[in-house]
């Protein structure tokens, strides 16, 4: 797992678009478990967790905050979960 503000894009939308998904911590290819602690992200538009390719997150008695508004942009755009951030 990566901590600290990341940035990963994802597949392609159109030829030309692809999406840019931002999260506090990315679980990338690996099985990881967080047993306790704090994992929170206050900026807009970024998940606390994103886990890709493959990766599995197990989180046990442990605190997830999510604050931050979804920028404007975001809530208009086509088939976006950015409101869906945890």
């Amino acid at each position: 797992m990566v901590s600290g503000r990341d940035s990963l894009a994802v597949g392609e939308r159109r030829k030309s678009e692809s999406v840019s998904l931002k999260a506090a911590y990315i679980v990338n290819g690996i099985n990881a478990t967080i047993n306790g602690g704090t994992y929170k992200s206050t900026s807009s538009d970024e998940a606390v967790f994103l886990v890709v390719n493959g990766a599995r997150l197990t989180i046990k008695e442990a605190t997830v905050d999510k604050t931050g508004e979804v920028s404007q942009a975001n809530q208009n755009a086509p088939n976006d979960d950015s409101g869906k951030y945890i």
